[in-house]
């Protein structure tokens, strides 16, 4: 009933995101190889859009197209992504770094080839601060140690000068978190965040993300199933590049309508089960 009410009412709200028709391809010419196919959703300031799917589904490719994020040799082929009702692939390179950190915060899987090996982690946080928010570098520093606090990192003072191999896998991911929120994005992608971490510490990470959706829009990649049904308002599920199921996170895991995701779920139950769908399945 919760995910239910909350659906309804960030549908009537106007989306933060809209996908519209959404295609990723790979490769030129003859060679072309579609990766995402004509998908579509929007996402509202407060709610949690999970996208779910096994490896290769496209849930990262997409996360990637909408961060600007895609490898070489990758492009989007078709379809509008729109951001606070600007269209944002048609973009200068300029004005997507300008967007990048300011209005749309990162959080991805493995923090610790995310972060530069060579710096400190506060000193992202403080370049980051400087140049979106124009702050002198002590204010900087100040708003930092601030971030820190806010995802509940402990001594933040004296963590802002630790280089990321000196904290744990919860604190460096922590740290990345307080590194996307801190210019006060609109929306916030986090791509696998838990998949690294022991299940004390995903709960306490997703507790965070959901707390920072209070006042934005996030989307969160995952294959994890029990990871969406405690932090997502809405489920999309994908297959080989396409959505076979969206819907308000509860109906969607309580009363799957497709196949794959009933295969999804039974995998999740049953982890050396197969997750393809039987032949005929919808």
């Amino acid at each position: 009933m919760r995910h239910t009410t909350l659906a309804t009412a960030h549908a009537a709200a106007a989306p933060v995101l809209e996908v519209d028709g959404l295609t990723v391809r790979a490769g030129t010419g003859r060679g072309v190889t579609t990766l995402v196919e004509d998908l579509s959703f929007t996402i509202a300031t407060g709610e949690v859009l999970g996208i779910v799917g096994e490896s290769g589904s496209g849930k990262s490719m997409t996360a990637s197209a909408i961060g600007g994020l895609l490898p070489a040799g990758v492009h989007v082929g078709a379809g509008r992504i729109v951001l606070e009702g600007r269209e944002i692939q048609a973009l200068s390179a300029a004005q997507r770094r300008a967007l990048d950190g300011s209005r749309i915060g990162m959080v991805f899987q493995d923090p610790l080839s995310s972060f530069n090996p060579v710096r400190t982690v506060g000193s992202l946080l403080v370049e980051s601060a400087a140049r979106h928010q124009g702050l002198t570098a002590s204010d900087a520093r100040r708003r930092a140690i601030q971030a820190l606090a806010e995802v509940r990192l402990p001594r933040p003072e004296q963590l802002i000068d630790a280089y990321p191999h000196q904290l744990s896998g919860g604190q460096r991911q922590r740290a990345m978190i307080a590194l996307a929120l801190l210019n006060g994005p609109s929306l916030v992608i986090a791509d696998e965040p838990t998949t690294a971490l022991d299940a004390t510490v995903q709960l306490q990470v997703l507790a965070l993300l959901k707390r920072g959706a209070a006042s934005r829009a996030v989307l969160l990649i995952t294959h994890d199933l029990a990871v969406a049904a405690v932090t997502c308002d809405r489920i999309l599920v994908m297959q080989r590049g396409r959505s076979v199921e969206h819907g308000p996170a509860a109906r969607v895991l309580d009363l799957p309508a497709h196949g794959y995701t009933r295969a999804l779920l039974d995998a999740a139950r049953r982890p050396t089960a197969a997750v393809e769908p039987a032949p005929g399945a919808p």
